[in-house]
């Protein structure tokens, strides 16, 4: 594909290693990259020891896929809410207590895992989400869940929710 530049290609990058503990910066400046995974092919068999997502991820605007999940993040900064075509976001098995309410700029995200985290409520702004079809998220461990009575977001969500 000689005559496209760089820029136009869409990209995919996997990221694995035993020791994973951060990204490489030079990631960052994929301009194209369209799918980012740093998830353990085995949890089993490895573990991640990644902390953070560096706040450069902002950098990723074509990002539409993000696997995060089996890692050891604590936190989410707040840029990833600058990730408008981002569809599927995957942090399940981490150390996550919140999310930042800028989540609430994810506009095209339809699929969230949260599983086994350490959630004890989630910002108002997931249940905004207007495109949002599949929450995974240990019940037992969340509290309070907000969820406005005008959600326009994960309406099927809200009336389970509020039939239970």
């Amino acid at each position: 594909l000689a005559s496209e530049s760089p820029k136009s290609i869409s990209w995919k990058l996997k990221i694995e290693g035993k020791e994973l503990v951060s990204v490489p910066l030079r990631v960052f400046g994929l301009e194209g990259l369209q799918v980012l995974e740093m998830s353990p092919e085995r949890e089993s068999c490895l573990r991640y020891r990644m902390e953070l997502i560096p706040r450069e991820i902002s950098h990723l605007k074509s990002l539409t896929l993000l696997y995060m999940d089996s890692n050891n993040l604590k936190e989410i900064p707040a840029e990833i809410g600058t990730l408008s075509n981002l569809e599927r976001l995957t942090l399940s098995n981490n150390r996550l207590t919140s999310l930042p309410p800028e989540i609430g700029g994810l506009e095209k995200l339809h699929s969230l895992h949260l599983a086994n985290n350490h959630f004890t409520e989630l910002p108002a702004q997931v249940c905004q989400l207007r495109h949002l079809t599949f929450l995974d998220v240990n019940w037992p461990s969340l509290i309070f869940l907000h969820l406005p009575m005008n959600t326009q977001g994960i309406t099927p969500f809200h009336k389970y929710w509020t039939q239970s």
